[in-house]
């Protein structure tokens, strides 16, 4: 019998690339996949990929050189946009990450979530 087909990440459609998660002087790289169903329909998570030795990027699912982020809720589309800048003034970068199809009962409205850097 035919398999049934995975729902589709979208891995790829946002990228922060440049900036440094934990603060260790190599660059980093986070891939967004909107539509990522970890935890539930379209609840969407972004993987930031550590550098490694040399500056190059390790990309796999070793946990001691990944962070996956993931949505706790359908439909939120975690990892539509990303941005990545020091928010905090700590030296070490921070991850913004859009969740537009978010919803809040106050709000009615997107979200935006917010990983802090920090040496690891």
């Amino acid at each position: 019998p035919p398999q049934e087909a995975a729902l589709p990440t979208r891995a790829g459609a946002a990228l922060a690339a440049g900036f440094d998660l934990d603060c260790d002087g190599v660059l980093d790289l986070a891939v967004a996949g909107p539509d990522d169903a970890t935890t539930g329909p379209r609840g969407g998570g972004v993987r930031v990929h550590y550098g490694g030795v040399g500056g190059f990027l390790v990309l796999g699912d070793d946990p001691e050189r990944s962070l996956h982020v993931v949505s706790a809720l359908d439909n939120e589309q975690l990892g539509s946009a990303l941005v990545a800048a020091d928010i905090d003034g700590d030296g070490c970068d921070d991850l913004v990450i859009g969740a537009p199809e978010a919803r809040d009962p106050a709000l009615h409205a997107g979200a935006v979530r917010l990983v802090f850097g920090s040496g690891m």
